[in-house]
């Protein structure tokens, strides 16, 4: 019967599928339905609870027995009766009949709640035990008794909490089935025949395999000897016959909670074994007492310190302290351990023979009961083959009191890598590395050198100088270099150096790396980088309020993204022919131009919603004028799958076809220029539209690019423009552009016409159209 049931209910639990029938006026279904494991149903009348337990099998039923006032027993029957075989039935009732269980054992009743307690205690309660049932059908109950109904009995009772149970009429028996079977509990007689209960609980305590199952002794022996002499061969616990149905349920479930908790701790037990094999076969291992005098050393740590196990054990650890390394760093160390945390940190080491070697240190006070320091476990890596340059200086960097640091970069060190191998490279560095320090003259008192990588080197110092000095000696450096060059392999090298230097302490790392960079960026030779990471955090903060701004913008909090239009002036006419659309940001109805924000944005995905938010209004702004409009797109938007689908989808439509014209930012970022290319061309077949290339005349602008998109316009670059009454050479280049337009009969757009003396000559020049706030200042249509 108890494996009938546990096949039925785990496979329920596999699926979620748990049918509990309540009947009670408690409201308690409702708390229920929140476990989404529970199909429920439920009623307040007791005739249609009578006929759904008649017509359908329920996993539980929850059954309040002040239904029935006094004929509860009588109630209680008929449920058992009627209900499925696996049926497990919960009852409610008052705190005074609570007295009563002694009656609801015969019914299957499972677990006996009173109702004088809240919802929220009640449902807890019922949860539990259903969770109980279901996971005891996976423990197994060996029952061993020479009576059959005996061996009944006590499978009846313990299928009450759904145990699975398993009965042998002899000792023989039961050790076959121990063997078959994985046994979670055993209940067993003293008297039985051949082989005594004393006897079978001293065969499985013998045995590896069996000696911890639980083993209970139920028997009606007047005999106070045979008890103790059960408990003394490993019987756990007692219980005399006729015994009471509750008592066996109550010690099954202690027993099998205890065993779990038994085979937990054993399980946590082995683990940490294995734990410790681990970590004393793969890491360096030791122990001190409170005062750290060492009291135990592994294997690794003996053999990385190059002293014996004698010459380390009752010794304090200093005895492996390098002279490197300030006092105040251990004063740290211990006064960490002292407050009862743990410390984590790179420490210096030397050994025996006065060898340096870098652990990867984690130091932990052990506490006992009472909070105070027994012992600390120290647990280290060796990296000392791991440890970079970088992680060398920034430990170093940690003990000096008065630090300056000097970075130097090789500029042209991208050219000697084009030209040797990785292995020569190497051997360059190596040698460069040696020899660094010729180069500086000998009163810096520099003496070490840390080889950063990539062409980049680092040199220390604690001391206090004048800012002066520093540079005086870092112009001096410059000079040899490029005096000497650098012999490597029987060859003169011309090397052209950089230098970022800095004397503040706090964020000397950050300042002197953004020194070089500034350094490379702008030319400098020498560069003085105090500060330069806090002004960089400034930086940072203020492109974060950027970000910001932009977000809340596409979120349409306070602020929004919309298009103004600028009119494109024909020069024979002075008329308007076409808007361009310009994004703008109205922040508060402050309005800021895309140099507040576009650049920005591109690095980030909001670049993508700016692009789709001017590209909607562009096209909404067709329907309010009869006039063209253009509209500023990149190749980045055009292999962009999202703002492509969205072009071509909008310029297919029948009103807006003929109407607008794409302008192509010149952009050095394109990597397939036939996505391009076929963008146009399609741009053109469905949507008649006209392409102008922006920004002609400066940046990436070329004459190939211009055979490869094929445009109708070119708009002169402004810069060009508005210098052309005074600049010769911008006059010149215009007039060749104009030129070269004519030829190709290609339309040109002057923007920057900013007076009529520029628009004079424009027109002069032959250019057709012009842009600018001589005629018309961008503003809403």
């Amino acid at each position: 019967m108890g494996k009938l049931l546990s096949i039925s209910l785990s496979q329920k639990v596999k699926k979620l599928q748990i049918k509990i029938l309540t009947v009670e006026n408690f409201n308690l279904s409702e708390k229920l339905k929140k476990e989404v494991d529970y199909v429920l149903a439920h009623t307040k009348k007791v005739k249609e609870f009578l006929k759904n337990i008649k017509k359908d099998a329920f996993d539980f039923i929850i059954l309040d027995l002040s239904f029935v006032e006094e004929q509860k027993e009588k109630f209680l029957k008929i449920v058992s009766q009627y209900s499925s075989q696996n049926t497990k039935i919960i009852v409610l009732d008052t705190e005074e009949d609570m007295k009563k269980r002694n009656f609801t054992s015969k019914y299957k009743v499972t677990g006996h709640f009173s109702k004088n307690v809240s919802k929220r205690v009640l449902t807890k309660n019922i949860n539990q035990i259903i969770k109980s049932v279901l996971s005891n059908s996976n423990k197994n109950i060996l029952i061993v008794d020479d009576s059959i109904s005996i061996l009944n009995s006590m499978k009846d009772v313990l299928n009450v909490k759904n145990y699975n149970t398993f009965a042998a009429l002899s000792v023989a028996d039961a050790l076959k089935i121990i063997k078959m079977q994985k046994i979670d509990l055993i209940f067993t007689d003293l008297e039985m025949p051949k082989v005594d209960g004393i006897t079978f609980i001293e065969i499985l305590k013998r045995n590896k395999v069996t000696r911890d199952i639980p083993i209970l002794v139920v028997s009606g022996s007047e005999n106070k000897d045979n008890f103790t002499k059960a408990l003394k061969s490993g019987a756990i616990d007692y219980i005399r016959k006729p015994f009471v149905n509750e008592e066996i349920l109550l010690k099954a479930d202690l027993h099998i909670k205890h065993s779990k908790q038994i085979q937990k701790l054993a399980n946590q037990s082995k683990e940490l074994s294995e734990y410790k094999r681990v970590l004393n076969e793969s890491d360096i291992v030791t122990k001190t007492n409170k005062r750290g005098i060492i009291t135990y050393v592994n294997e690794n740590f003996i053999n990385i310190s190059g002293y014996s196990k004698e010459e380390l054990l009752s010794k304090p650890h200093n005895i492996l302290r390098h002279f490197d390394i300030p006092k105040v760093v251990f004063d740290d160390l211990w006064q960490t351990i002292k407050d009862k945390k743990t410390y984590k940190g790179i420490i210096k080491n030397k050994k025996k023979n006065g060898d340096t070697y870098y652990v990867d240190a984690t130091i932990s006070p052990i506490l006992d009961i009472n909070g105070n320091i027994k012992e600390i476990i120290g647990i280290r890596h060796d990296v000392s083959e791991i440890m970079s340059s970088k992680r060398l200086l920034l430990d170093d960097l940690k003990y000096l009191e008065n630090p300056i640091l000097i970075f130097l970069k090789i500029i042209n060190y991208e050219l000697l890598k084009d030209f040797y191998s990785e292995i020569i490279m190497y051997e360059f560095k190596q040698e460069f590395t040696k020899k660094i320090l010729d180069y500086f003259p000998k009163t810096s008192g520099l003496k070490k050198v840390y080889n950063l990588g990539e062409g980049y080197f680092a040199l220390l110092k604690n001391q206090e100088i004048d800012i002066r000095v520093i540079n005086t000696l870092l112009r001096e450096v410059v000079e040899n270099f490029s005096k000497k060059g650098i012999v490597f392999k029987d060859m003169i090298y011309d090397i052209k150096i950089c230098l970022s230097y800095s004397d503040k302490k706090e964020n000397i790392y950050d300042d002197v790396s953004l020194g070089i960079e500034h350094a490379i960026r702008t030319s400098n030779t020498i560069v003085y980088a105090k500060n330069f990471y806090i002004k960089r955090q400034i930086e940072a903060k203020s492109k974060l309020k950027t970000l910001q701004m932009v977000k809340d913008a596409l979120e349409n909090k306070d602020s929004y993204f919309e298009s103004f239009f600028q009119g494109i002036v024909d020069n024979q006419t002075q008329k308007i022919v076409k808007y361009e659309s310009l994004v703008r940001l109205n922040r508060n109805n402050e309005i800021l131009s895309p140099y507040h924000f576009l650049e920005l944005s591109k690095k980030t995905g909001y670049y993508i919603n700016i692009t789709k938010e001017t590209i909607r209004s562009s096209f909404n702004a067709l329907s309010t004028t009869n006039k063209d409009i253009s509209i500023n797109i990149s190749a980045s938007d055009i292999t962009n799958s999202e703002i492509k689908s969205m072009l071509l989808k909008l310029i297919s439509k029948e009103e807006f076809k003929g109407r607008v014209t794409f302008e192509l930012l010149e952009d050095e970022n394109i990597n397939d220029i036939n996505i391009v290319k076929n963008f146009i061309s399609l741009s053109k077949l469905i949507g008649d539209v006209k392409i102008a290339i922006d920004d002609f005349g400066s940046g990436y602008s070329n004459f190939e690019r211009l055979l490869e998109f094929q445009p109708d316009f070119l708009k002169i670059d402004g810069s060009l423009i508005k210098n052309i009454m005074t600049n010769p050479f911008s006059q010149n280049l215009v007039e060749s552009i104009v030129l070269f337009a004519k030829k190709q009969n290609i339309k040109l757009i002057a923007e920057f016409v900013e007076n009529e003396q520029i628009y004079n000559k424009v027109k002069n020049l032959g250019i057709d159209y012009s842009q600018g706030y001589y005629f018309h200042k961008p503003c809403r249509l």
